[in-house]
């Protein structure tokens, strides 16, 4: 891919920051200075609660059979003994989360910037040794905006996908090259205690090996969707509410296999800070990104705070 195609959807990022910028200051023009908002609690976009790679602070255990079957992304390798054909429980530890920097507002709704780190890590805590297994990370530029019920983000992003170190030696296992740079959009809209949203997102740059990749096909494109609810459960103290969504993603690379995820629990919030326990479950091809060919089907629980 040619520098000028690569660099052309962060120059179109960059010009969209500056025109909406632009169209901030306007409408503080003739009045009152604009009431800007520096590194507010609460982004301007939903969280896609049941997304598995969303940036948040959690820590998870689940029960996994990527193991327990031939692996789709390279030569099959090692297993020491605690492998096991029916599964086996791992811990799962997400850390990161979106960090507003400044929301203005434009017209009758806002706008924002901000930043994004992740990354989720699996240890196989079945061993003694607690060997850590895979690492997946991110980090991104959200621009975002909101006005009532309706809400869209745009987004340059970074993606790397790792083996941990104990099971590359133990298991003789291979890393593949997987990530890459991309932009994406997304929309969404709140209706009662519904949140939607749905986007796609074009890779611009990819370090994925095309021999990977099913048909030879590139690794270019994504889809996503999803579904979030909350409800009181007790009108009279808002603090306690029931949680349930649904998180739906396609890839190009997998011949756009779907990959569903869902959740259900409970949450407790004080002001912008919340904890969730939630049951979590997802079938499809992993969101591991080093084994992003197998299916895999997990369950779990998992705990989430926003301190």
């Amino acid at each position: 891919m040619s520098p000028r195609r690569t660099f052309r959807p962060v120059l179109a990022g960059v010009a969209t920051i500056v025109f909406l910028a632009g169209a901030a200051r306007l409408s503080a023009q003739g009045g009152t200075p604009a009431p800007r908002r520096w590194f507010p609690r609460v982004p301007l976009f939903p969280t896609a609660t049941a997304d598995p790679m969303e940036p948040r602070f959690a820590g998870a255990l689940i029960h996994t059979d990527i193991l327990g079957q031939r692996p789709r992304e390279r030569d099959p390798f090692l297993l020491d003994a605690t492998a096991r054909s029916g599964g086996e429980v791992q811990a799962v530890v997400s850390l990161g989360g979106t960090y507003p920097i400044l929301q203005w507002p434009v017209g009758a709704g806002w706008m924002g910037i901000g930043g994004q780190v992740g990354s989720v890590t699996r240890f196989r805590i079945e061993r003694k040794s607690r060997d850590e297994f895979s690492s997946d990370w991110m980090v991104a530029l959200p621009l975002e905006a909101a006005s009532g019920p309706w809400a869209a983000r745009f987004r340059i992003i970074h993606r790397s996908s790792h083996l941990g170190d104990e099971f590359l030696q133990n298991n003789q296992a291979r890393r593949i090259e997987l990530g890459g740079d991309g932009v994406d959009l997304y929309v969404a809209r709140r209706v009662g205690g519904l949140s939607g949203y749905a986007g796609a997102e074009w890779i611009f740059y990819s370090e994925t090996d095309r021999s990977l990749v099913d048909g030879g096909r590139m690794d270019n494109s994504m889809a996503q969707a999803g579904l979030t609810g909350e409800w009181p459960l007790d009108p009279s103290n808002p603090r306690w509410n029931v949680v349930a969504a649904v998180d739906w993603q396609s890839w190009r690379r997998t011949k756009w296999q779907s990959t569903v995820s869902g959740l259900a629990g409970v949450r407790f919030r004080a002001g912008p800070r919340y904890a969730m326990l939630t049951l979590v479950a997802t079938r499809g091809p992993s969101a591991v990104g080093e084994f992003f060919r197998t299916p895999e089907t997990l369950w779990g629980l998992e705990l989430t705070v926003n301190p």
